[in-house]
């Protein structure tokens, strides 16, 4: 039997991970003890654009005490933002448990619950999606109980999709009574750096669901910033992005998506990539932008039941709203596409609550704020 030890005992204990620049005002929280003297001295020195920014060290007393008490046990309490950061390391398969020096297998969490015991403040620190590190999910119930998470900046490290607080959930799953507070952000590049990869599945709480999701709330904001130009294997740089969920295979019921303060649950997208006019039958560089939900359903239509069966429609959305204002940028610039016909570089898709609805259902939804795109844009539904 596992013995417990080599937990820290204080919330604020970190670790170390390469991250995109954010700037000094991260020094304080990169070097402990004498370091700290020595590079507010002499500074510090970036590399490709990374340097080494601080995550909340995991903690895994939560999961294995409660084993050790009970090997059946279906159901765990986070009280810590060290917990919460134990959970995305065992979910995403990275967790080093004590007396190993290797990762344990990828824990889904399917037919088990884990219970947020109160709210977390992560102080201004980064948190690592949970689920969707390479197949992996989070397959289990979520239950926040009315609490909040608050004050952190997401690390999406190297991920190009499945980008959130949960990266990615399983059919089995469901998210359920938690807010993110409206001083967390999710931002990918910059003015200075702007990402150069294409994106996919981007909610600031959840990348993609095939699961539900039920009365949680985003107040945090989402920022995208790329020059990703379109080529013939790139055919949307920026795609699937929401204030909740990026993609949604399952559904979403009773949630919402800013109106904490002004500004939260913004959505803000600057796309200065160009089209291939040569090739492209799409001249759209953005597209399935939704206040709640990007792309809602499935577009090759997976999510169908099985011949013969009764129709299995998901990807539904009801009784959900957004107060926040979405702000979508593309360059305002002209060719001809490969028919001979006039193309424009534009976002696509833009609705108040869903991006791009497909094979799925919108019900007793509203919207009340700010839209800005090109082509589809609509109030509640961008394209259907």
């Amino acid at each position: 039997m596992q013995t417990m030890k080599g937990f820290p005992n204080e919330d604020r204990v970190k670790h170390m991970r390469p991250l995109k620049k954010r700037g000094h005002l991260h020094l304080s929280r990169l070097l402990l003890g004498a370091l700290v003297t020595l590079c507010c001295v002499v500074g510090f020195t970036v590399y490709s654009g990374l340097v080494w920014a601080a995550t909340v060290t995991p903690r895994y007393e939560w999961y294995i005490n409660t084993l050790i008490g009970d090997p059946t046990a279906t159901e765990f309490t986070l009280g810590s933002t060290q917990d919460f950061a134990g959970l995305a390391e065992l979910v995403n398969g990275t967790a080093i448990l004590p007396d190993s020096t290797t990762p344990a297998p990828a824990v889904s969490f399917a037919g088990k619950t884990v219970k947020l015991s109160n709210n977390l403040n992560f102080a201004d620190w980064d948190i690592v999606p949970i689920g969707g590190l390479g197949s992996t999910v989070f397959d289990g119930v979520f239950d926040g109980q009315g609490h909040s998470i608050d004050n952190f900046k997401i690390d999406v490290q190297s991920r190009t999709s499945y980008i959130g607080v949960f990266g990615r959930t399983g059919k089995n799953s469901e998210i359920k009574n938690l807010t993110i507070g409206s001083s967390a952000s999710l931002t990918l590049g910059t003015p200075s750096s702007p990402i150069s990869v294409s994106i996919s599945n981007v909610g600031v709480l959840v990348g993609e669901t095939e699961g539900s999701i039920n009365n949680c709330a985003n107040n945090g904001s989402l920022t995208i910033i790329s020059n990703v130009n379109q080529t013939k294997t790139v055919v949307f740089p920026v795609m699937n992005v929401g204030g909740l969920a990026g993609s949604c295979l399952g559904d979403i019921t009773n949630c919402t998506n800013g109106g904490a303060t002004t500004n939260s649950g913004k959505i803000t997208i600057t796309a200065t990539g160009l089209p291939d006019f040569a090739w492209g039958e799409q001249d759209a560089i953005v597209i399935n932008i939704g206040g709640v939900v990007g792309c809602a359903g499935s577009p090759d239509g997976s999510i169908i039941g099985k011949v013969g069966s009764a129709p299995n429609i998901h990807g539904t959305i009801s009784d959900c709203s957004n107060h926040g204002s979405m702000v979508i940028s593309t360059p305002n610039q002209a060719g001809v596409d490969r028919f001979g016909q006039p193309a424009f570089v534009q976002s696509t898709n833009v609705g108040g609550i869903a991006g791009y609805v497909y094979n799925s259902s919108i019900s007793n939804c509203y919207a009340s704020g700010p839209i800005s795109g090109v082509s589809d844009v609509g109030g509640i539904v961008g394209r259907v």
